[in-house]
């Protein structure tokens, strides 16, 4: 519950005294068992967010940072 209301493994973790990766293995196994993993739909979704405002802010351009979407077609 903890985590879907947005805390970090290690907000958890230390609310329960219990390290983070210990978290990360109760909401793997919680998943896991409760679940259903989506199935493809055969479109691809690519999102660039981070990578995007981390090149964008470099001193030095080297030719990378341009935003890159692609969706498949049969």
């Amino acid at each position: 519950m903890l985590y879907c209301l947005g805390l970090s493994f290690t907000a958890i973790g230390s609310i329960l005294r219990v390290h983070a990766s210990t978290v990360m293995r109760w909401v793997r196994k919680y998943t896991e068992n409760n679940c259903k993993k989506p199935k493809p739909t055969g479109k691809i979704t690519i999102e660039l967010d981070e990578m995007c405002h981390y090149i964008h802010f470099k001193k030095i351009d080297v030719g990378f940072g341009r935003l890159i979407a692609g969706i498949q077609e049969k």
